[in-house]
């Protein structure tokens, strides 16, 4: 789902995420419980490669760096690996 340019704050974003899961588990009747995560801002690479600050609850100040799927190390500090590449 994407947001408008709006709703780029976090909690305007777990309002809108709320809001949509409610609605999938009231269409699917699904007794699986959702784990929401807000992910601002974020870089999506492809479906499961992306790096982002996230938010777990709307009252949390601090985000949490998360990367999924991505070298966020460099390798190329030794010489060999920096000449390979």
């Amino acid at each position: 789902m994407r947001l408008s340019e709006v709703e780029t704050d976090v909690s305007s974003c777990f309002v809108v995420t709320n809001r949509q899961t409610y609605r999938c588990h009231v269409t699917l009747r699904s007794v699986a419980r959702c784990s929401l995560q807000v992910y601002l801002p974020c870089v999506l690479q492809t479906k499961k490669r992306y790096v982002g600050f996230m938010y777990e609850t709307p009252e949390q100040t601090e985000p949490t760096y998360h990367a999924k799927g991505t070298e966020t190390v460099r390798r190329d500090s030794c010489p060999v690996v920096s000449k390979v590449s």
